[in-house]
């Protein structure tokens, strides 16, 4: 229904209407909507926005999908029971009707989406292509923004079974350890926080069997993170460092807009404000 309303916008920049829905008329609203975007890159909310703009400012991202619901609830123990209300699927809507597909781009309008696009063609798509797929309950862990911060305490770590995951165990690594994955131990605090950043089911807090100069302990090498919402239930043991992982953005988005804009666009736009352009 918006689309619907401020459509007549996108004709001012040279959109083209015809029925039924043509090839045509989607890449004349492609070159409209890159071109409206320049005067008002808030006109269509967030949808004409990089989304590596917003990415690359988070540690974890949530396919939108169908699984939206259980993907939510796999985020965060506190999510558990949220429920999302189901409103409509558009499967009757034009585009499906007239067969308007991204088949339908053409070379010039791709060349554009990909320069204006150009943070998340090298970003955020890669994350989706490393994906399960595009159903099923899943969270992406945004790449390398987690590094190591700092240790918080020393003989201290953080136990229960189900709060903790083990990423590397104490074994020297070798061709055979390397294979059975965890067995291997992690050869430096440094390598733990990198095995932590890379899976997605941790948080912030890991332990690692061992200090800044390398293995230590009662299992030299062993790394174990805690898991995203679980509190830390410390317990004294000699040797072990309790450290923190801290946000690093991998890459700092080049192509965003000014948030200055962002809110003139919203108090001006009347399509949203449900009143004319200077009315009060």
């Amino acid at each position: 229904a918006r689309m619907q309303d401020t459509f007549p916008r996108y004709k001012e920049y040279g959109a083209t209407e015809v029925w039924p829905y043509t090839c045509k008329m989607y890449n004349d609203w492609i070159a409209a909507a890159l071109a409206k975007y320049q005067d008002d890159p808030f006109f269509a909310l967030c949808h004409m926005v990089p989304q590596w703009c917003y990415a690359s400012k988070v540690d974890y991202a949530v396919p939108y999908t169908k699984d939206l619901q259980s993907s939510l609830r796999m985020l965060h123990p506190g999510f558990t029971s949220i429920s999302l209300g189901h409103v409509h699927d558009n499967v009757l809507g034009p585009c499906n009707r007239f067969n308007i597909t991204n088949a339908c781009v053409n070379s010039s309008k791709y060349r554009a989406l990909k320069l204006h696009f150009a943070d998340d063609f090298e970003h955020v798509e890669g994350l989706i292509d490393g994906a399960s797929g595009t159903s099923g309950a899943e969270h992406w862990r945004l790449p390398h923004n987690l590094v190591l911060g700092r240790v918080l305490k020393v003989n201290v770590k953080c136990e229960g079974e189900r709060s903790i995951k083990i990423l590397a165990g104490s074994k020297p690594c070798n061709a055979m350890t390397k294979k059975r994955g965890a067995e291997c131990a992690a050869g430096s605090l440094s390598k733990c926080s990198e095995l932590a950043s890379q899976d997605a089911d941790c948080g912030a807090i890991i332990n690692y069997y061992g200090t800044a100069k390398g293995p230590a302990g009662a299992f030299p090498g062993r790394c174990i993170c805690l898991r995203r919402g679980e509190n830390c239930k410390e317990k004294h043991e000699q040797r072990v460092s309790l450290a923190v992982l801290q946000t690093e953005q991998s890459s700092e988005a080049k192509h965003c807009p000014d948030v200055r804009t962002n809110v003139r666009s919203f108090t001006e736009n009347p399509f949203l404000s449900g009143a004319g352009r200077g009315s009060k």
